[in-house]
């Protein structure tokens, strides 16, 4: 509809126009403002003036939907008198008709190529108006047609009375302002009235002769434009399918609808679990309180103590205690039990969560669902360790995870009524063997894996010596409130020492030797145990270096490291323990590189035993320092140089110079005399000694040992040595060459006059009999 009426209003815009345009207006009627040439005179097309000699260049532009149609060339050629068209060599007016149709035919032929073509997909509106264009067009052709057949029917004469004669006997069709067209204009085609307009005289116009004119436009003929304004419709644009992008908005709508489902699914699950804990947990609460007012009510019944009554987790409370156990325990922990049963992890986990537990007076409606979180998981890492190290092959496993055995309340036992019964459900009463510190050796003491039995908190873990096989599991360092964890003499008993031992700030005790089994590094994760004091590793076969960290332990007093495959050096931050540190224990390793100085701060330092390693270097001085030092045993090492004569000063309490199976040289230093009331052993065998003897030795009253074979010692023996033949029971001065002189008869019944603690072999004297050396059993 609304094209319909733009194109109502387009027509009225062009009727209007045509009524505005004059009839006739210089000599030939404009369309527009162009003129078609029809006649002998010079011609304007769309603006160009051409003079009619030789070929007639016509230059024609149409403008049709802002379209410029090139100029149409090469037309026939005129010939005559454009001045006058009356000289006596001029072609008839008939004539000069004709060719001017011929020429405006040509013309008229031409417009349609340029004319736009219909596009298949312009709209219907243009589509007509390029019709109504066209059939203008067409119907102006027709009209001129058959002007140009009628003036050649009136008249062929080649003089000016016949172009009269014609000229008068052809009458134009009347011309129809209302519509655009082409329509002849000129004299010699005027009608009387049209003469009588333009003031001409109609006898001139009968005889075909007219007045000469400033301009000729009789040969030309009026083209009424077709007037075109060019009205922009917007329609809409047609936007193509986009099929992927369908798809994916489809696929995220199918999405978001199973997400709303999952999430209502999820709803009603959560309720149909919850309503049914939530009344069970009503009814239990219910049943318990009766129970309790019947015994309030009636105290001279008491219920049958022998009877028991077991519970077992329903279903929903095992789901809520698994998914509880699962977010408190690590993740490689969780792994391990879902792999399942034929794990130790998944078998404590099973035991957990479906352990049927007694009622009892005293502790009567404790589940396991209603144990506090860290109680949960003390009781999972107990049950883990008894699956992982085979449980039932134990020496002894009274009670571990079984609660068929309850026993009365000795608390209780002066009343006759007492009815309370200790049931062995507590991991507090599972059975821990005896305790006792590693040093000194005490004698052994009942000790409870709790401190308190009333909190279940489980403190002592002391299982050595109990048959315990199979893989250590890490699970042991959940057991976060250990103070002491005693697992030594399980020779069948593997694993490592994980990085979670960090994890037992409160340990004290740890006494981890003699498994055998026990491998891999110590890790850095032990100097957080910053409350530690004893740690025994003896006879393992753990390796890697001994981390920097160990300086941490500020209150590390006992330190067993010895028979292991330890490497590298002491760390310097040894020297850090100076308050603390009593006994350093690492022999038996292949420990390198020289004694750090530090060693020196170790103030209350009692024992070192870094015997049987690689130690290389001299020894340092700063051993002069450790006042406290008893026993000083650095044999069968790499070390070089002299004794310091440092050591002399350690007058307080050194009994043990164990040097032997070094690469030391030099003298033996006078200043040892001075640890006369306390050395016991100066074992230096086996070094490269040299000199003599001091006699000063003779002040050593208190020697049970005095080895010094296999040196480079010259000299006689000094006479003072008789002295110590109270107390001696070894003196070796074999392999020593250089040697000189008689034995002492005093000490010729050396190891023969007491009772010899070592092999009766070691208790002798021993020396080279020789020319220069001789006396005893030894003829000089």
């Amino acid at each position: 509809m609304e094209n319909d009426k733009v194109m109502k209003m387009e027509e009225e815009e062009e009727e209007e126009q045509d009524r505005k345009l004059p009839a006739v207006e210089d000599h030939g009627t404009k369309r527009g403002n162009e003129k078609l040439p029809v006649g002998p005179s010079s011609s304007t097309t769309c603006g160009t003036s051409t003079e009619r000699t030789g070929m007639v260049a016509v230059g024609v532009t149409v403008a049709a939907d802002s379209m410029v149609v090139p100029a149409v060339a090469s037309l026939p050629q005129r010939t005559g008198d454009h001045d006058t068209g009356t000289s006596a060599g001029t072609t008839s007016s008939a004539a000069l008709i004709k060719q001017d149709m011929e020429t405006f035919a040509a013309v008229t032929n031409a417009l349609p190529s340029y004319l736009p073509q219909t596009n298949p997909q312009t709209n219907p509106q243009t589509e007509a108006k390029m019709n109504k264009k066209q059939q203008l067009i067409q119907d102006d052709s027709e009209l001129i047609q058959s002007w140009a057949q009628a003036t050649s029917h009136n008249g062929t004469s080649t003089n000016t009375n016949t172009n009269t004669d014609t000229a008068s006997a052809v009458t134009p069709t009347a011309r129809d302002n209302s519509r655009p067209g082409a329509f002849p204009v000129g004299s010699s085609l005027l009608d009387p009235q049209a003469a009588t307009n333009n003031n001409l005289d109609p006898t001139d116009m009968e005889r075909g002769t007219l007045p000469e004119q400033e301009e000729d436009n009789s040969g030309l003929m009026e083209a009424k434009p077709v007037q075109e304004e060019a009205v922009p419709i917007e329609l809409p644009t047609a936007q193509e399918f986009d099929q992927e992008r369908h798809r994916a908005t489809k696929s995220r709508q199918q999405l978001v609808l199973a997400i709303k489902g999952m999430v209502v699914a999820m709803g009603l699950l959560v309720l149909v679990i919850v309503i049914p804990v939530v009344l069970l947990r009503k009814d239990t609460n219910t049943t318990t309180t009766n129970q309790s007012l019947s015994m309030d009510e009636d105290q001279s019944t008491p219920s049958n103590p022998t009877v028991s009554t077991t519970t077992t987790p329903s279903p929903n409370n095992r789901t809520q205690l698994e998914q509880q156990m699962r977010s408190l325990l690590p993740p490689e922990t969780v792994e391990r039990i879902n792999i399942g049963n034929t794990t130790p992890q998944g078998q404590a986990f099973q035991w957990l969560v479906q352990e049927p537990l007694p009622s009892y007076a005293n502790d009567t409606t404790t589940l396991p669902y209603d144990y506090p979180d860290w109680r949960l998981v003390q009781r999972f890492a107990l049950a883990t360790l008894y699956s992982a190290t085979n449980g039932p092959n134990w020496f002894n496993n009274d009670f571990w995870l079984d609660q068929h055995h309850p026993e009365p309340d000795d608390s209780n036992s002066n009343s006759s009524n007492s009815t309370t019964v200790r049931h062995k459900s507590s991991e507090c009463h599972w059975f821990s063997r005896y305790s006792f510190n590693i040093w000194p050796y005490d004698q052994p003491q009942q000790e409870s894996a709790c401190d308190d039995d009333d909190n279940h908190v489980y403190t002592k873990l002391s299982l050595h010596e109990n048959n315990l096989q199979g893989e250590l599991p890490p699970e042991i360092y959940l057991l976060t409130s250990l103070t002491s964890l005693s697992l030594y003499a399980n020779p069948r008993l593997q694993g490592t020492i994980s990085t979670w031992i960090g994890q037992l700030t409160n340990l004290q005790r740890w006494y981890m030797a003699g498994l055998n089994g026990l491998s891999g590094t110590l890790p850095s994760e032990i100097g957080k145990l910053t409350n530690i004091q004893d740690i025994s590793l003896i006879h393992n076969r753990l390796t890697g270096t001994i981390p920097t960290h160990i300086g941490r332990l500020v209150n590390l007093t006992n330190f067993f490291g010895d028979g292991n495959h330890l490497t590298g050096t002491l760390p310097l931050e040894i020297g850090g323990l100076s308050s603390s540190l009593r006994h350093f224990y690492l022999f038996g390793n292949t420990l390198t590189g020289p004694l750090p100085s530090e060693l020196g701060n170790l103030a209350v330092v009692e024992q070192i035993a870094l015997d049987v390693n690689a130690f290389s270097g001299t020894l340092p001085t700063e051993m002069g320092r450790l006042t406290n030092l008893d026993i000083f045993n650095l044999g069968e090492n790499n070390f070089v140089g002299p004794i310091p004569s440092e050591l002399g000063l350690l007058t307080a309490k050194l009994g043990h110079i164990k040097l032997f199976d070094n690469r030391l040289s030099g003298t033996l230093p006078v200043e040892l005399a001075q640890l006369s009331s306390t050395l016991q052993q100066l074992r230096i065998h086996h070094n490269h000694f040299s000199g003599t003897l001091a006699s000063e030795l003779g002040l050593l009253t208190n020697l049970e040992r005095l080895l010094l074979q296999n040196n480079s010692l010259s000299g006689s023996l000094p006479t003072e040595l008789a002295a110590l033949s109270t107390d001696l029971l070894v003196m070796d001065v074999s392999g020593n060459p250089g040697l000189s002189g008689t034995i002492p008869d005093a000490l010729c019944d050396v190891g023969w006059n007491i009772t010899c603690p070592y092999s009766s072999w070691e208790c002798k004297l021993s020396f080279d009999c020789s020319v220069d050396l001789c006396g005893c059993d030894c003829a000089c």
